[in-house]
């Protein structure tokens, strides 16, 4: 007859959470209401932020490709959208507005080489 021992590893038992979520709402220890709606509200926010940083690296790598595949047609349609979007993260205070200009500067001279 054998005996079997289940045991378990430590880094089996760890909660597991998202990138950062755990500052938000994961552990939290406010009991205050003001203190739970800033949690709610940092947590709406992050998610805001993080999906427009987001679209913008999307929107570069478009660029990227179109540059690549030397299609400048395509690459001219993906710098107005990015510039686009660039403007409104700057406006909304997601990107300083000097980074943005560095953004659509790398991007206009990079279709500027296409032939």
């Amino acid at each position: 007859m054998t005996i079997q021992c289940l045991t378990l590893q430590p880094e089996s038992l760890e909660l597991s959470a998202p990138r950062n979520e755990h500052r938000y709402s994961f552990f939290h220890m406010a009991n205050i209401k003001s203190a739970l709606k800033r949690i709610r509200q940092t947590k709406t926010r992050t998610a805001r932020n993080r999906a427009a940083l987001s679209r913008l690296k999307t929107l570069r790598k478009k660029i990227t490709a179109a540059v690549d595949n030397a299609d400048k047609a395509t690459a001219v349609i993906a710098y107005n959208e990015f510039s686009s979007a660039v403007d409104k993260a700057t406006k909304t205070g997601k990107v300083p507005a000097n980074r943005a200009a560095n953004y659509k500067s790398k991007a206009a001279k990079a279709i500027a080489k296409i032939a």
